[in-house]
């Protein structure tokens, strides 16, 4: 019987193109662009035959996320308070022990653990172990100790542990965690746990007024940047007294903590700054992650007595992550660069890959390797590559690995193809319009995470239900991905989904000449976030139109884009430079390879056209700004000021003639492609 998801949820368009249609990914993708773009993502399935081998190498040792699956919507529900009480719980006993100490009155008493790392783990392999739910821990012994006695081999079945190595090691981990917890409790009853919690915050706020009046004789300073100044963002840590900046935070912290909770940094609690985020996880081989996989899975389904179908798991995937009863922690193989671990697709720069049985698949054109540099695929243009975008990143999943809902890097497209194991389950939604509904479903469903981190959607960490976002209005469509098949998805479309079980994925990016528009809304909007991106969109149009490869690798309708995307920069860069010149007496021209590595200080954009360079006197320290924010400068002596710019005017009417040529030329030819394209961008705030 198909599961509730499946039924409900739209599928996405699945295509199956011939062995001819194949042997040219992008003009396929022209082909299939209207049809499919409308949903966001899209399922091809290969011709018959195509069968790529697999070369991750079995000895791959990698270092993983830990996901907290239980954080993926709510980030505040029961669990998380009964954690946050804990662990101020040890703050108090290491301080009051500290007291004790000085005072001589501790009775040579053990100390409490200087810093304990949480969760907790408890083995299911011989070299790995599963976070251990701490509230769950609490409240089963509390609930089940029999006399004073507890059976440990009980607890971990009742907290499905099922296969963990040694059920003695939660009793380690009760004495170590919740022991002491336990004992006050018992004595003060549940009732303490709210008004110790009122007496530390009351406490915290004296000792804090205290250091706020030594750190006006001490010059308290932020641990990050060092530096003493915005004094009313330094927030003071609840538990090492150090200082840091709400700007210097991952991401930055949008609003002061309420005066009624206690801070910590991130050296005392690593989810400190974030609403939520992803820990740093174990390290694994190959072969370890997928018996610690496997391990988990019959774990989690030990009582069903026989494999879980796809929509048992994806039953369960939403059912933790929605009701977030459970403190669920999951590692993750994300972003492993392809580099450093290697690609699952032969490789053209490893002579190991060259001749032989390879040959096939080494320079086939649907290879991750290749496929931003093919012919109609601007990324060609760029002579850096980067990781992730044109250099592929390697997935290695498990049961409930999660990839939250995100859009591309600069809307761009990308491709993913399924090298083995379990299969993916993908939700999508379309560019444009699509995205604009996406957005408002997500800020509906959890308005106080929007409100808090106006920048969520950047940090892909983030889920909620499909069918939950169709009722709020969004159109999502869902793709179950088998090994073998391919998922690409079209600009500006978000997309998250998760693993059903051990497997391995590999995906790359690619922009064609459709893709300008939404570039170029991608760029607004980061420079309202001030969002770094991970290349200038001014650079990619103007190295595609330098290019002496221009002609022969433009496709006609393309060059009409870039024409138009040509034209508007032209314009407003000489709209710019007339304010900047007149401002600014000294100027210099510069390599494009010199600017393009430079930060705007105001709104994190890369001015790869023009920029203001801003040199202290006194350190030589410099700094730079784009032509549009130097202005906000507030400094008297202009010889501080050297305007740089790396094409002179005269070269950019040049490129805008060249392409204007080009697009004239092909016009004839362009009027029979009719690949039109239904998604126009929409630049959201």
């Amino acid at each position: 019987m198909e599961g509730a998801y499946a039924r409900i949820v739209p599928a996405a368009p699945v295509f199956y193109p011939t062995q001819e249609e194949f042997l040219d990914p992008l003009a396929y993708i022209r082909q299939i662009r209207a049809e499919a773009s409308v949903h966001g993502i899209c399922k091809i399935i290969p011709p018959k035959g195509w069968d790529p081998p697999c070369l991750v190498n079995d000895s791959l040792n990698f270092c993983t996320t830990l996901q907290s699956l239980h954080k993926l919507k709510d980030r505040s529900p029961a669990p998380e308070q009964f954690m946050r009480r804990l662990k101020l719980f040890h703050r108090d006993e290491r301080k009051n022990f500290r007291l004790r100490q000085e005072q001589g009155t501790e009775n040579g008493e053990r100390q409490p653990h200087p810093r304990l790392k949480f969760p907790p783990r408890v083995s299911v392999t011989d070299q790995h172990g599963t976070g251990v739910d701490l509230c769950a821990l609490f409240n089963e012994v509390r609930t089940n100790c029999d006399g004073g006695t507890v059976s440990w081999d009980k607890v971990a079945h009742n907290l499905k542990l099922f296969h963990a190595r040694n059920p003695k090691e939660l009793e380690m981990i009760y004495e170590l965690y919740l022991s002491k917890y336990e004992q006050r409790v018992s004595k003060d009853g549940d009732n303490f746990l709210e008004d110790f919690e009122k007496h530390l915050v009351k406490e915290r706020q004296e000792e804090k007024a205290k250091l706020a009046t030594d750190a006006a004789v001490v010059d308290l300073t932020c641990h990050k940047c060092e530096s003493g100044k915005d004094d009313e963002q330094l927030l003071i840590c609840d538990s090492c007294d150090t200082g840091w900046h709400m700007f210097c935070m991952t991401p930055p912290m949008k609003r002061l903590p309420p005066e009624d909770e206690l801070w910590f940094c991130p050296n005392c609690d690593p989810g400190a700054g974030k609403e939520f985020g992803f820990d740093v996880g174990e390290d694994f081989s190959l072969e370890e992650f997928k018996e610690y996989a496997t391990a988990i899975r019959n774990n989690w389904f030990h009582d069903l007595g026989r494999e879980p179908t796809i929509d048992e798991i994806e039953e369960q995937y939403w059912k933790v992550s929605r009701e977030a009863e459970r403190l669920v922690y999951i590692p993750y193989g994300s972003d492993l660069d392809t580099r450093e671990v290697g690609s699952g697709f032969p490789n053209p720069r490893n002579e190991k890959h060259s001749g032989g049985e390879y040959d096939e698949y080494l320079r086939c054109p649907w290879n991750l390797n290749i496929f931003p540099e093919l012919n109609g695929s601007l990324l060609s243009y760029l002579t850096e590559s980067i990781k992730g975008v044109t250099v592929p990143w390697l997935y290695l999943g498990m049961m409930f690995s999660s990839f939250c809902y995100h859009t591309e890097d600069s809307y761009m497209y990308s491709i993913n193809y399924h090298h083995f194991g379990s299969p993916k389950i993908w939700y999508g939604t379309s560019g444009g319009k699509g995205a604009a509904h996406f957005e408002a479903a997500m800020r509906s469903a959890a308005p106080k995470l929007f409100d808090a981190n106006p920048g969520l959607f950047y940090h892909l960490t983030t889920m909620v239900s499909p069918i939950d976002l169709l009722n709020r209005g969004a159109k999502v469509v869902r793709a179950v991905q088998n090994p073998g098949e391919f998922i690409m998805t079209f600009p500006q479309a978000y997309h998250g989904g998760f693993s059903t079980g051990f497997n391995c994925a590999e995906a790359v990016n690619f922009i064609t000449a459709d893709w300008i528009p939404f570039g170029r809304a991608a760029s607004a909007r980061y420079k309202i976030h001030k969002w770094e991106p991970v290349f200038c969109h001014e650079e990619i149009i103007l190295r595609t139109v330098f290019s002496p490869y221009f002609k022969r690798k433009t496709f006609p309708r393309d060059a009409k884009l870039l024409y138009a995307e040509l034209a508007h920069i032209v314009a407003r860069e000489r709209a710019l430079r007339e304010k900047m010149l007149f401002g600014i007496p000294t100027r210099r021209r510069i390599d494009p390879s010199a600017l393009k590595h430079k930060i705007c200080e105001e709104c994190k954009q890369i001015p790869f056209l023009s920029a203001v360079e801003l040199r202290n006197p006194d350190t030589r320290d410099k700094a730079y700004f784009c032509s549009e924010h130097w202005t906000t400068l507030q400094k008297e002596a202009r010889e501080e000021f050297v305007a740089l710019y790396t094409h002179t005017d005269e070269e950019l009417k040049q490129a805008l003639t060249k392409v204007k040529e080009a697009s004239i030329s092909h016009r004839k030819i362009a009027k029979k492609e009719i690949f039109p394209v239904p998604q126009q961008p929409i630049i959201i705030d």
